[in-house]
């Protein structure tokens, strides 16, 4: 995740992102999906669409926040990455 979502992301915060700077080109390969960890959008409009829709239902806002974070975790921590830093060393060194 670019560091602004994923960062919002690993704190639980409700996300929608940004036309221009986090549109769906800037997420390729990274897991996340539209309308289960973020809102994304193409054009201002879009973003504003986003924004009004999570304030008037927080319910949904707050499982969007839940599923970002726990996806976060799974992916970007440090228990996450570590192995992988690892494995990739091991694998340098055979």
């Amino acid at each position: 995740m670019p560091g602004r979502v994923r960062c919002s992301a690993e704190r639980g915060a409700r996300t929608n992102a940004v036309p221009g700077r986090v549109g769906r080109a800037a997420h390729p390969g990274l897991g996340v999906r539209d309308g289960v960890h973020l809102i994304l959008g193409e054009t201002p409009d879009d973003f504003v669409d986003a924004a009004i829709m999570l304030m008037r239902d927080p319910g949904r806002a707050n499982a969007l926040a839940r599923r970002a974070r726990a996806y976060a975790v799974e992916c970007f921590s440090w228990q996450a990455i570590v192995p992988r830093v690892r494995d990739a060393i091991a694998g340098l060194e055979a």
